[in-house]
């Protein structure tokens, strides 16, 4: 009891010498309460709390707040979604993720890709993708975002793709960057490919010289084979989105949950995903909700010339409603 007695009386009398005392940044020790029997700082009983969660005491002669524990678990880099590391790209490359907001202004940061040798081939930019009509950028937390990079025609089979920080200031202090590896694919010239148009759901793309369209049922669905005789190479297919289900919902029901990089099909959000074995429909498809439809996009990712040519197929598509 005597010793609460104690405890209570000591911190009233800190209390009231703050009060009458106020430390202000950078007040030395020389102006602060001293124990005269053990000629220590009396460092008052205030607590920071850290990001963390924790606290931090006041120490050490002048009474400075201790170091904040490190914080696990938040990285300041980006987390891309698509590509992934080392994954085989071609020109137009598209990319999406997750980055904190400080690595916008006005909603976009630049990305470039590069050559093993560091040479530049193209640049484009990242723009922020809101998840409702609340979102912003402006915060320090993670937010999304998507964008692409058309590059010319690398000299190295490998090189990477850069995400810098839009650093207004100009202050090389305050840039950060981040480096995805990734190979190059076949960079697929599309000057001389013919041009598919539909009217009724409003969209065109091109597709290979010398392929030709082998379905075309009520223009719900359209095959492009290699030939008359060819083997198909590309399945497209447009459904009504009758229950107006998110595009979300429709890929995590078709991919069985199973993980899908978010790209975009001209223009609009998609979510694309690969298998390693061949089915029915290829190996590799894109699922996109525009207006009341649901579009479909199947190809073949089995070799790196067949997915330069179905990347570069995807980077065609218009959508003209």
């Amino acid at each position: 009891m005597i010793i609460l007695i104690v405890a209570v009386t000591a911190s009233f009398f800190v209390w009231q010498y703050e009060k009458d005392h106020p430390i202000g940044d950078g007040q030395s020790g020389q102006n602060l309460p001293i124990n005269k029997k053990s000629g220590q700082v009396a460092c008052s009983m205030i607590a920071k709390q850290c990001p963390d969660g924790s606290y931090v005491s006041q120490t050490g002669p002048n009474c400075e707040f201790a170091a904040c524990p490190a914080v696990v678990g938040m990285p300041d880099e980006p987390t891309i979604a698509s590509p992934k590391s080392d994954d085989i790209i071609s020109s137009p490359v598209s990319v999406s993720g997750q980055a904190r907001g400080g690595w916008f202004f006005e909603a976009s940061f630049p990305i470039q890709v590069y050559d093993s040798n560091d040479r530049l081939l193209g640049s484009g930019s990242a723009k922020f993708v809101p998840k409702n009509a609340n979102d912003t950028w402006m915060t320090n937390d993670f937010v999304d975002f998507q964008g692409g990079v058309q590059f010319s025609q690398p000299a190295t089979d490998s090189g990477y793709i850069l995400f810098k920080n839009d650093n207004p200031s100009g202050d090389p202090a305050k840039d950060e960057s981040f480096k995805l590896s990734v190979k190059f694919g076949q960079n697929i010239d599309t000057s001389s490919w013919q041009t598919y148009r539909n009217d009724k759901y409003g969209f065109e793309f091109q597709y290979p010289k010398g392929f030709v369209i082998t379905s075309h049922s009520g223009e719900d669905e359209i095959v492009i084979a290699e030939g008359e005789d060819g083997h198909w190479m590309y399945d497209i297919k447009i459904e009504n989105n009758s229950d107006n289900s998110t595009l979300e919902k429709i890929a995590e029901e078709r991919t069985d949950g199973k993980m899908v990089s978010n790209i975009v099909l001209g223009g609009y959000p998609a979510k694309r995903h690969s298998i390693k074995n061949y089915g029915d429909y290829g190996n590799a498809w894109v699922i996109s909700v525009v207006g009341r439809s649901i579009f479909t996009v199947y190809g073949d990712d089995s070799s790196i010339s067949n997915k330069s040519h179905f990347e570069a197929l995807l980077s065609t598509f218009k959508f003209t409603n």
